[in-house]
C-alpha cells in the first residue's frame, strides 16, 4: 500500500512540475501522470493496512480527482477522508458582507502613503 501511495505522489508531482519542460506544460503528459496517480491510489485505499494509510490516500485521491475535473468523484474521496478524520475535515468559514469587506480596504486605504517619484512620502488624503 504504500508504494501505491509514493508512486501516485509521484505521478503528482510530476503532473504538476511547472519548471520550464515540466508536464505540467505538456496536457497529455500531465493527464497520463493524473490517471496514473488515480489508478495507485485507488489500489493505496484498497490495500491499505491502517486508517492513517487509506485516510492519507483519500486526500490525494481528492486532490487528483479535482485536478482531472471529476468533481462529484473528488467530492467523494473528501466525504471519505472526512469519515475516517472528522476532526481534519474543512472547518466553517466566517464571511463578511460586502459592506463590511469595503469599510476594511477603505480602512487599509486610509492608513496607505504614497511614495512620490522623488522619494518623498504623502497621504491620500490631507
Amino acid at each position: 500500500p504504500s508504494a501505491h501511495f509514493n508512486l501516485a505522489r509521484t505521478h503528482l508531482a510530476l503532473a504538476n512540475d511547472g519548471r520550464p519542460g515540466g508536464d505540467f506544460w505538456d496536457p497529455e503528459a500531465r493527464l497520463a501522470h493524473l490517471r496514473a496517480a488515480l489508478s495507485h491510489l485507488a489500489q493505496s485505499t484498497d490495500n491499505a493496512s491502517s486508517v492513517q494509510s487509506q485516510k492519507e490516500s483519500y486526500k490525494s485521491m481528492e486532490e487528483v480527482l479535482h485536478q482531472l475535473g471529476e468533481r462529484e468523484a473528488a467530492w467523494r474521496a473528501y466525504r471519505r477522508f472526512v469519515g475516517l478524520a472528522p476532526h481534519e475535515g474543512l472547518q466553517a468559514r466566517a464571511q463578511d458582507s460586502c459592506h463590511a469587506i469595503a469599510v476594511w480596504l477603505e480602512d487599509r486605504l486610509l492608513q496607505l502613503d504614497l511614495v512620490l517619484e522623488d522619494g518623498e512620502e504623502a497621504s491620500l488624503y490631507p
